[in-house]
């Protein structure tokens, strides 16, 4: 076979590919990808499958072989016909994919299948972990190896590997539960996809997406998959598919890796956007996700810890531990997030809740319950809330936030819903959701304004 060296363009484009095994020196083919400042989504096509991905902002060496223990994660074996590749590449500098025979290194049989369902725990409890991880299958730095050991330190019974536009194939084995997951990743937004491996872009060409309309109609096609719109507020990577309807969202990530320099306001201002969800009857959960992409021993500019895999860590009630109970509980609301000890607000009776705090400060900053209602501070508390609340039969719902004593977000509790039925939705689309949440900032803003200059004034 004749070796491919490709100078890759900038956008979407394509190469046509025709494998010959019998001409084939060695077992597999090797793809390489090499450069400086870029990142690319690149898709291998045989019969309008794919049969290889490779996700990268560096440079990357992966084998389609023969046999499928010696190809690499997110291949299949390679077979003689012809073959598509499509990428889409942003860059800097110059980019080069080289296509060559070769004796593949890559040795399998140590892994399992990704979408393997066990029980791994039977006992009916709450779980942690983490639904936004990262390896160096896209633009993380630890192998899956170290993802597992890291959390196991953190105290995790389960993660999602969500590699950028990347599908895993094969983990190695572990006795945490691997959920697979996907991080769709355009300039309009990232979207975590869970418990099914199956790409969207076998359906959906990456040449579109970094366009809203794409998405959005990725989006309407995921309706009735588990999916959660990751850091929908964060500078650079915020959710700004205006005509997104709300009722098909289900799941918001509202901690994302707090200790990234923009994180602080950004979850201000997810917990914020929730609230006016909640308040408009929309049956969103909350979740968290560390989107760990360092070594555990890194940190970010200007931040005092490091960034961990399950920090913030997503608590499950589940039956056991299996993707099918993890499922159940996720729709149930069964969550609770926490930077680190579980937070649990207890409903006692139709109206009466407790909640007692596991640890009293968190890296030396003192620890404070928000009881929030109807998206108000009701009450707060220091480290024990009990709590009978008179409420009557219009729609109401209940959950707590945690603070530090610097105001700093360590999480949340889910809600309890009343009278669901009676909820009026005002709004309609993650625009009008969007226009609501700046309104509301824009007269907060002028109110301090106008606060501060009759002290001041």
């Amino acid at each position: 076979m004749k070796n491919i060296i490709e100078n890759l363009k900038d956008g979407y484009n394509e190469i046509n590919l025709k494998v010959n095994l019998k001409d084939l020196r060695g077992d597999a083919l090797s793809f390489c990808i090499s450069g400086e400042k870029f990142f690319i989504s690149l898709f291998i096509y045989r019969d309008d499958k794919i049969v290889g991905s490779i996700t990268a902002n560096r440079d990357v060496e992966r084998f389609m072989a023969v046999d499928i223990l010696k190809s690499s994660n997110g291949f299949k074996n390679l077979e003689g016909g012809d073959y598509k590749i499509a990428y889409l590449l942003q860059k800097e500098g110059e980019v080069l994919l080289k296509i060559e025979e070769a004796k593949s290194p890559v040795d399998s049989r140590g892994e399992v299948d990704i979408e393997k369902d066990q029980v791994m725990c039977r006992e009916e409890k709450w779980y942690a972990g983490d639904f936004h991880t990262h390896t160096f299958y896209s633009d993380g730095k630890l192998s899956q190896e170290e993802n597992i050991e890291v959390a196991k330190k953190r105290g995790l019974s389960f993660f999602s590997p969500t590699d950028h536009n990347f599908n895993q194939t094969k983990f190695p084995d572990t006795d945490l539960l691997i959920i697979e997951g996907t991080e769709i990743t355009s300039k309009f937004g990232h979207v975590n996809v869970f418990f099914t491996n199956k790409s969207i872009f076998e359906k959906y060409s990456v040449k579109g997406l970094n366009t809203e309309k794409w998405l959005l109609e990725v989006l309407k096609d995921l309706k009735g998959e588990i999916y959660s719109i990751n850091h929908p507020f964060m500078d650079t990577y915020e959710f700004l598919v205006g005509e997104y309807y709300l009722e098909d969202l289900k799941f918001m990530e509202i901690i994302n890796d707090p200790t990234y320099m923009t994180s602080i306001a950004a979850m201000e201002k997810a917990l914020k956007a929730w609230d006016i969800l909640l308040k408009n009857g929309y049956k969103v959960y909350g979740i968290g996700g560390s989107d760990s992409h360092l070594y555990p021993n890194e940190k970010y500019e200007n931040s005092e810890y490091p960034s961990l895999l399950g920090d913030p860590k997503t608590f499950i009630y589940a039956k056991n531990l299996s993707k099918d109970e993890i499922k159940k509980a996720l729709l149930a609301g069964k969550i609770s997030v926490s930077r680190e000890k579980l937070l649990e607000l207890k409903k006692i009776d139709d109206s009466e809740f407790s909640m007692k705090l596991k640890e009293n400060t968190f890296h030396g900053k003192k620890l404070h319950i928000e009881l929030i209602v109807d998206g108000e501070i009701f009450r707060t508390y220091e480290d024990n809330l009990k709590v009978n609340l008179d409420l009557d039969e219009n729609y109401h719902y209940v959950r707590a936030n945690v603070r530090c004593e610097d105001k700093e977000l360590y999480g949340f509790t889910n809600p309890y819903f009343y009278n669901l039925k009676k909820s009026q939705k005002k709004i309609k689309t993650w625009k009008e959701l969007q226009d609501l949440l700046w309104l509301r900032q824009f007269y907060l803003t002028k109110m301090e304004l106008y606060l501060n200059f009759q002290i001041f004034g």
